[in-house]
């Protein structure tokens, strides 16, 4: 594996760097026809940073390239775009995608396989520098391209606990971090979750616990910290979700809600820790320093915990990440190339953290650089620790909209809505999602 730079590049010496690279070529860049690359992201504050730190970086050290970046809106609006702009020959040449989408482009022969060029400069991207669940996410498992390698890691995002500390040590307890190994656990959720409740009356004014199981793929840890998991992961054609070790711990984010009464039924974004309002909560490690830092200041005391690991010690650590793909219709696939190969580098993602606070999806980058994640006196220590063993959401290998929609459809009916267990809740699914997984229409009537 290639060595990762000791040092860390402040945004003074990349401009250095930008200025005399830029004083070595400016003789040859007139001369020599200069590609125009398209690369095209979120346009937003995380985003845009690539294009303000990196693209100057890039075209200093390739001076027969250009990249012209092109931001658009966040949202639904962003894959709309991206579809029309494919459907019209007009796609991007770089571009920035995620979750169920990347696998469809890829599935639909829109990005181009990066097979070969991996396979030359493997050396060169230190592949086992890469976070192992971000980096086999883009890797296509099903359909005719099944084998592919259609993106390289390009940011990454992790869940952690969030808690006032001031309130923490009134109740006389250990704050979470500080708990010996493994012994922040589901139990002592409870525990911490009771004592840190308070109630006036009828009304709770303080709830001990929030977390986001409730939508997107911020449920899974409590799966994975059961034990179980939603698609086997030797087979993932095959629906392993209606096992006991899969739901208990969904079924117990219910009754912290609904049994206990510790923890919000309603939206979760309404209780937060700065709002004063819930004592822990788990959220994205991304706004620490835009919200929490920025909102909390110094009015009170909070640092950061691991997720709960579950009865059997089994953790539950969650990683979310954008990739980096080349369109199949590129006119420079090399170049294209060559600017992957660069913005998902050690370097490059060590320079978007120390200037913009994008979280790498590199093992060495986070480890070496994870005081600057987080704000000053924070306990940076617990996300170096997590990152190695933290996976992605699984996508499944067919009928993604729908699976998705079944499975959310469950977590509401239990979870949220408090309608039945969320056994119950994901058995009434399992039949159609099996269906769905072997390539069928979904139509399975569950007994």
């Amino acid at each position: 594996m290639a060595s990762a730079p000791s040092g860390k590049l402040g945004w003074p010496a990349l401009v250095t760097i930008v200025a005399l690279t830029l004083l070595t070529v400016t003789g040859t860049t007139a001369a020599q026809p200069r590609v125009v690359l398209r690369f095209t992201a979120l346009n937003n504050e995380v985003q845009t940073a690539w294009a303000r730190i990196l693209i100057p970086l890039f075209e200093a050290r390739n001076p027969d390239i250009r990249v012209e970046f092109q931001p658009n809106p966040g949202g639904t609006a962003y894959y709309q775009y991206l579809t029309a702009r494919i459907a019209g020959g007009e796609a991007p040449d770089v571009f920035v995608a995620w979750g169920e989408d990347a696998i469809g482009y890829a599935e639909s022969g829109a990005l181009l396989d990066l097979t070969r060029w991996i396979d030359r400069d493997r050396e060169e991207l230190a592949i086992r520098d890469f976070l192992p669940s971000i980096w086999e996410f883009a890797l296509l498992r099903t359909g005719p391209r099944a084998g592919i390698r259609f993106g390289l890691p390009a940011k990454a995002n992790f869940l952690v606990q969030y808690y006032h500390a001031d309130w923490i040590h009134e109740a006389g307890l250990v704050p979470p971090d500080q708990l010996p190994r493994g012994q922040w656990n589901w139990a002592r959720v409870l525990e911490y979750a009771r004592k840190l409740t308070r109630v006036e009356g009828d009304r709770v004014t303080r709830y001990g616990y929030n977390t986001m199981a409730t939508g997107g793929g911020y449920w899974h840890p409590w799966v994975w910290s059961g034990g179980g998991d939603v698609f086997d992961p030797r087979d993932p054609t095959r629906f392993v979700m209606d096992s006991p070790l899969a739901t208990r711990g969904l079924q117990f984010v219910q009754d912290l809600r609904w049994v206990h009464r510790v923890a919000p039924n309603q939206e979760h974004s309404s209780y937060r820790l700065p709002r004063l309002n819930v004592a822990i909560e788990d959220w994205v490690v991304g706004p620490i320093k835009t919200f929490y830092e920025a909102n909390i200041r110094d009015s009170f005391a909070w640092d950061i915990a691991p997720l709960p690991v579950g009865p059997d010690g089994h953790h539950g650590d969650y990683a979310a990440t954008d990739v980096f793909v080349i369109s199949a219709t590129t006119r420079y696939p090399e170049e294209a190339w060559r600017f992957v190969k660069f913005i998902s580098s050690y370097e490059a993602m060590t320079a978007s953290l120390l200037n913009a606070g994008i979280i790498p999806a590199r093992i060495s980058a986070i480890q070496r650089n994870a005081a600057s994640l987080v704000p000053r006196g924070k306990n940076h220590a617990v996300l170096a620790e997590l990152v190695p063993r933290a996976r992605e959401v699984p996508q499944p290998v067919r009928a993604r909209r729908e699976v998705n929609g079944l499975l959310g459809q469950a977590i509401q009916r239990s979870v949220v809505r408090n309608e039945v267990a969320v056994a119950v809740a994901v058995a009434e699914v399992a039949g159609q999602i099996r269906s769905l997984l072997q390539g069928g229409d979904g139509s399975v009537r569950v007994p």
